[in-house]
């Protein structure tokens, strides 16, 4: 129940970063007028502009959004590609599994002296 809870939890969180990260490029989009903007993103630097972070010194918002949408990507990916690894991974839960109460029947029924015992407690209880 509780990896169930933790799925789920991280489901939400991944679409809700998804979902920002969608509405924000949307917003630069709609400011922009056009995708050139995407062209002009320092693609060949942001990282090492990211690590201006350490000298605490000033970071450009471009580098910061290429750095969140690498991110963002490659968490989607992760959680989709481990949502369809766990899916082939478990078992389905359509007749493979035994009946649990099926299985006790089967043992107490093929041992005698389970049915006496059985027979001699439904003598008491009627």
């Amino acid at each position: 129940m509780r990896t169930g809870i933790l799925r789920a939890f991280a489901g939400i969180l991944t679409l809700a970063n998804l979902a920002a990260f969608l509405v924000v490029s949307y917003f630069i989009w709609e400011h922009a007028g056009n995708l050139d903007w995407l062209l002009k993103l320092p693609w060949n630097s942001f990282l090492t502009e990211l690590s201006d972070i350490f000298k605490l010194t000033d970071l450009s918002a471009a580098s910061v959004w290429l750095a969140w949408m690498c991110l963002s990507i490659a968490l989607c990916l992760v959680w989709f590609f481990l949502r369809i690894s766990l899916a082939n991974a478990l078992p389905s839960s359509q007749g493979e599994s035994p009946n649990p109460v099926e299985v006790r029947q089967v043992a107490i029924e093929s041992q005698p002296e389970f049915q006496e015992k059985l027979k001699l407690l439904n003598r008491w209880l009627s």
